[in-house]
């Protein structure tokens, strides 16, 4: 068990936004190994177009947007972790995605271009998909410049999404939103601008993470857990401070009920295991080895806001040094809860 930091966190993520250059596709063995970056992830360091874009705070770097909430970092160091967390997710679910998207990206009837957009685009799961659905043109919205496309039917547009998002009114087949609650205060507005840019029949796919953890039968209490509790503390102030409630910034399909204008309302709840504890079968136990990873990193990506609210360094690294004890012991039983829905636009 490492339990250091990785080197490298201050490596700042920018690119030539002027250029055109596309990197080189990754190996087509149809997964990108957790332990490497996509292809199509930019670390250059020293290009001045990335300036203003970006801002060091305590050893990491963050976005500058204001209307977009500043929770965890947009540094290497996070990039690597959402690999690590796709690899994970793809574990669990079985492949990049879950719901009728082949049935949506099948070849249009009518002849026109299907569009995709992937909302918040920071892991590798546009890379997989573009390959897969090579007929679709691929849309990944970013804050900022941290990646590049290496296939012709992608393209990567850089603007505060807290604005809106661009495009047509229904110009797009299929928007996909993981792991961008965190990015986003109005949820109401990102929803009508979802409902706005689909087309009639088109399917929107959202998941997050919950923002807390559970503790399963035979576990160590969560009441014996005081790093684990502390971690979480931090989190949902993080998120308080931002102007997010940290139990509404995911989408449930009761939400989009509610709010109206889709049917075909599916929503897939997962039980994550941090750590390998879950023996019913060996995929369960390499979910969670996967997944324990992702959750340290985590921990790590926490330490500015420890400082900010008050917390020397020595305090924030006994936090997270305790944190991964606890999960690293084979007592102690958590699962992090994952939502995801997948709605038809009427």
């Amino acid at each position: 068990m490492d339990l250091n930091e990785d080197a490298d966190e201050l490596d700042l993520m920018t690119y030539n936004l002027k250029s055109n250059t596309r990197s080189t596709p990754p190996p087509r063995d149809g997964a990108i190994s957790p332990c490497t970056e996509s292809d199509s992830l930019v670390s250059i360091a020293g290009s001045d177009d990335g300036v203003g874009y970006f801002r060091e705070e305590s050893g990491r770097v963050f976005h500058t947007l204001p209307g977009i909430p500043v929770l965890v970092p947009t540094d290497n160091a996070e990039m690597r972790r959402l690999n690590e967390d796709y690899f994970t997710m793809k574990l669990f679910l079985g492949k990049s995605y879950w719901g009728p998207v082949e049935e949506i990206l099948a070849p249009a009837k009518d002849g026109h271009t299907l569009r995709a957009m992937d909302i918040v685009s920071q892991g590798p799961w546009l890379d997989d998909m573009s390959e897969q659905f090579p007929h679709v043109k691929w849309h990944g919205i970013q804050f900022v410049p941290n990646r590049r496309p290496y296939r012709e039917n992608v393209v990567y547009e850089v603007y505060d999404i807290s604005e809106g998002l661009r495009g047509a009114d229904c110009s797009f087949d299929f928007i996909h939103s993981r792991l961008s609650g965190l990015f986003i205060k109005d949820r109401s507005r990102f929803l009508r601008e979802v409902k706005r840019l689909l087309r009639p029949g088109g399917l929107f796919i959202s998941g997050d993470y919950g923002p807390e953890f559970h503790t399963a039968e035979g576990s160590t209490p969560r009441g014996k857990l005081p790093c684990t509790t502390k971690i979480v503390e931090m989190f949902a102030l993080g998120i308080r401070a931002q102007g997010l409630d940290p139990d509404g910034y995911t989408v449930t399909a009761e939400r989009l009920r509610t709010f109206g204008g889709f049917e075909e309302i599916n929503e897939l709840n997962v039980r994550v295991p941090i750590g390998p504890w879950d023996t019913s079968s060996a995929l369960q136990q390499d979910i969670g080895e996967h997944f324990r990873e992702v959750i340290k990193l985590i921990a790590f990506s926490l330490k500015p806001i420890m400082y900010r609210v008050g917390l020397s360094q020595s305090d924030a690294d006994e936090i997270c040094q305790g944190f991964i004890q606890e999960i690293w012991d084979p007592r102690v039983k958590l699962y992090h809860p994952y939502c995801g829905v997948y709605a038809i636009k009427v």
